[in-house]
């Protein structure tokens, strides 16, 4: 059985605990890729420096959203969060096809992108407060959490001290 684990950057591997992670996944002998919002290719700052080697000496893949506004018009939104949501999704899509993955584990800290992707059938681990330490079973899979700073219809995340959450 092929396994792929699909790590956002921000607020997810730039996480001090990220390296755990990594390494459960290595040991379950899965691949890495990293789906990410960022706009630039090969972009690993504030990734821990053997998080980072770990990725590139495996090449593993880089998704990145190249044109925010492209994707809101490709996935007919003019919200940039579902957009967002639904070109990783896309990008998970496409490499679990390519790489012909028979289980891909998808985390990330933004709950609309796990939303998203679990409806689209994919294991997800929802990364909260910038820590794994509660799901470092990849076992547990398919979490379905709410952080405090999420409005109740869980689409659209809210403001909090000026910084997009």
């Amino acid at each position: 059985m092929r396994c792929l684990c699909a790590f956002d950057i921000d607020d997810t591997l730039t996480c001090d605990d990220a390296k755990q992670m990594v390494q459960r996944c290595q040991d379950s002998n899965c691949d890495l890729a990293v789906v990410t919002a960022r706009n630039t290719w090969n972009d690993y700052r504030y990734v821990d420096s053997e998080v980072e080697a770990t990725f590139r000496q495996q090449g593993a893949p880089y998704h990145y959203l190249l044109d925010r506004r492209a994707a809101m018009k490709a996935h007919n939104t003019d919200d940039l969060f579902t957009a967002i949501a639904r070109t990783k999704t896309m990008q998970l899509k496409e490499l679990r096809d390519k790489g012909g993955y028979d289980r891909v584990l998808f985390f990330d800290d933004q709950l609309l992108n796990v939303q998203e992707a679990q409806r689209a059938g994919f294991e997800t681990m929802h990364i909260r407060g910038c820590g794994f330490g509660d799901v470092m079973d990849l076992g547990a899979s398919s979490r379905r959490c709410r952080p405090a700073y999420w409005r109740e219809d869980g689409e659209s995340p809210v403001k909090r001290g000026g910084r997009r959450m």
